[in-house]
């Protein structure tokens, strides 16, 4: 349990002892309050505040980003600051003076209760988000199109150039890219339904979504002829949708022979420089 706190002495004090009594291993650290306008992970599970002679709109700066945070907070108002509006919302549990051990100690086991819960479901979440980072790393396939991701797709460009390098064979890469006036985030979200027509694609191509409006097919051991008949069947297949659907669809196509380049990354980047519309209209 981490506390941070911005308080008078002497509530300080008071505080400090009843916590020790209530979460004897809770790591308390004092802040002020230009620490508070700038909250960054780690969070602490707790904060404890007295706004002693701060300004009411001061005070509101800090306050309104720890009710979006959802911050356990327990905020000490002395009689002087009673008539203001306090705001209302997240996790803030305002206690106004006269303070007196027993009304400290009850509102203090709320606020542990409540900051032990929230502290419980950080680390569900943080759980949930590593194993869901771990199944990305072994997943080879793009969750919405069901194609390859791009990390399946690079370790396969990487077999194949090796093996073109080791036998000398013609490797070639085709890149097709949806440009519209949609942002790439709506774009993203339609992007299965523009690739609907695929047919063209032989059973040794590799597809996969290489970002996302970007799709990459591996034409593996294809020479640039082979390549260019596969590339027009394709683009005359999505042009229809794409137009449909308000896009300008671009393709691009480079094909090679190991080693006339340095690596299968500069396959890519010879190939996105082809990028182009009305290519085989």
């Amino acid at each position: 349990m981490k506390i941070r706190s911005v308080l008078s002495p002497e509530l300080s004090t008071l505080l400090q002892t009843q916590i020790q009594e209530l979460a004897p291993n809770a790591e308390w650290q004092n802040a002020n309050w230009e620490d508070l306008s700038n909250l960054s992970e780690p969070l602490p599970d707790l904060l404890l505040l007295s706004p002693d002679n701060l300004q009411p709109v001061q005070l509101m700066q800090v306050l309104y980003p720890l009710i979006r945070l959802e911050l356990p907070t327990l905020v000490f108002v002395d009689e002087s600051q009673q008539e203001q509006d306090w705001p209302e919302g997240g996790r803030l549990d305002f206690v106004f003076a006269p303070w007196n051990p027993r009304s400290l100690s009850q509102h203090l086991k709320l606020a542990l209760k409540m900051a032990e819960a929230v502290q419980e479901r950080r680390q569900i979440a943080q759980e949930v988000q590593s194993l869901y980072a771990r199944l990305e790393a072994i997943n080879p396939l793009d969750s919405s199109t069901g194609l390859y991701n791009r990390r399946c797709f690079e370790e396969r460009l990487n077999e194949e150039w090796r093996r073109s390098h080791r036998h000398a064979l013609s490797i070639s890469l085709l890149l097709l890219r949806w440009v519209g006036p949609a942002s790439e985030t709506d774009t993203a979200s339609i992007f299965p339904e523009l690739l609907k027509d695929m047919s063209p694609l032989r059973c040794s191509d590799l597809a996969a979504r290489l970002d996302p409006t970007t799709l990459a097919i591996l034409l593996p051991q294809t020479l640039e002829t082979g390549a260019e008949t596969v590339a027009q069947g394709l683009y005359q297949s999505l042009l229809p949708r794409a137009i449909q659907s308000g896009y300008e669809l671009q393709i691009g196509l480079h094909s090679c022979q190991p080693p006339s380049l340095l690596g299968s990354e500069d396959l890519i980047t010879q190939t996105e420089a082809t990028l182009r519309s009305g290519v085989f209209c």
